[in-house]
């Protein structure tokens, strides 16, 4: 079964991404060896990043800035990662205000703890 997780990109000079603790215990278990990954994009580019616990959080991190640099990530860019491999994810993107491309907003409740994103990708037929 592949495994997915969305993620917005809050700091794109950042160099690191933490990921979400439930998608890593249920991909890895516990406790988070350090472990090298591929993120492979549908336009045929590929990396290698490491994923580490950085302050008892895993995050991927070294070589996570080259991919936000590679497809010049702005702030807010809605990341979703799909499982392939236990080692290797497809990485999709959209990016708010892109014509034909997507639309999203999210909302975050910080006393319930969630963050609601609604998300419209749109389809452009030429006959």
């Amino acid at each position: 079964m592949n495994v997915s997780f969305v993620k917005i990109l809050e700091d794109p000079n950042s160099l690191k991404l933490e990921l979400p603790l439930s998608f890593v215990y249920k991909h890895w278990g516990r406790p988070w060896p350090r472990i090298h990954l591929k993120i492979l994009h549908e336009c045929g580019k590929s990396w290698t990043v490491t994923m580490k616990t950085l302050e008892s959080i895993p995050a991927l991190a070294d070589g996570w800035a080259a991919v936000v640099k590679g497809f010049q990530l702005p702030k807010d860019s809605l990341l979703v990662f799909k499982s392939i491999l236990h080692d290797v994810f497809e990485l999709s993107f959209f990016i708010d205000g892109v014509c034909n491309q997507s639309y999203f907003t999210y909302q975050r409740y910080t006393q319930l703890g969630l963050t609601v994103c609604i998300f419209i990708s749109f389809c452009t037929l030429l006959i």
